[in-house]
């Protein structure tokens, strides 16, 4: 299938801000092991309390990257305001502040034959938010199924929707492989080991190990044993639940 989708943008309101860092939790909170999964973020949650869910940097290093994350130019200073002091200060502080510097993303239905389709212009919608983040999806087509996608390619897709429908941003449940999972735990001793080495000025053991984490991370990558994805099986069923979404909005 070939085609484009005229992407728009509108303006932002608290609630979208909210919503947009709630579905960024979910999707952190299934693919993140150091991710909270059974917290809820509002508008009260303190900075701190955000922070220590999400398993994010200090303030002050997240400040100076709050501009890249969301897309906007404010001044570091700005931010550290915002974030700061993290026990008192709140999403919905930063909710505030942030709103009228951001755009969010929006589609219009692609005509087919005379008539507008909502769900193929969602389709194309999603396809090109992934191909601006440099994200991909090979040969992704509405029939694509989620089980046949990787652990990235479910997060990238998962980062496309909170940009059209964060409301709906599922948190994905992945189940590793044994490939996988013996992959991880090699990754992980081989990594213990390599910095023993290296303490204990044993270079040769240091450098092996530093080999067999590179083998064990390249092992962890592949398709895991089971996606799940807010049951969604196909993109889709993804695409159709956007634009009914958009209309609902509309």
């Amino acid at each position: 299938m070939k085609g484009s989708a005229a992407l728009r943008d509108r303006s932002v309101t608290e609630a979208d801000v909210i919503a947009w860092l709630q579905a960024d939790y979910r999707l952190r909170a299934g693919v993140d092991p150091e991710v909270d999964p059974g917290a809820s973020l509002t508008a009260a949650t303190t900075i701190a309390d955000w922070r220590m869910t999400c398993d994010l940097i200090g303030t002050r290093r997240l400040a100076k990257g709050m501009n890249g994350w969301l897309g906007v130019r404010r001044p570091v200073d700005e931010w550290c305001a915002v974030l700061e002091p993290e026990e008192t200060r709140t999403l919905g502080d930063l909710a505030h502040y942030v709103a009228p510097h951001l755009r969010m993303a929006t589609f219009s239905p692609m005509v087919i034959a005379g008539h507008p389709d909502g769900p193929t212009g969602a389709f194309f919608a999603l396809r090109r938010l992934m191909a601006e983040d440099a994200s991909q999806i090979p040969g992704m087509r509405p029939s694509t199924t989620v089980a046949s996608l990787e652990e990235y390619q479910v997060v990238a897709l998962g980062e496309a929707i909170a940009k059209l429908a964060p409301d709906l941003t599922p948190q994905p449940t992945i189940v590793p492989s044994k490939r996988q999972r013996t992959g991880g735990a090699l990754a992980a001793i081989a990594f213990l080991v390599s910095l023993i080495g290296f303490a204990a000025s044993h270079s040769g053991l240091g450098w092996g190990a530093a080999g067999l984490c590179i083998v064990g991370l390249l092992l962890t990558r592949g398709r895991p044993a089971r996606i799940e994805f807010g049951g969604f099986e196909t993109v889709g069923d993804i695409a159709r639940a956007v634009a009914a979404h958009g209309q609902a909005a509309a």
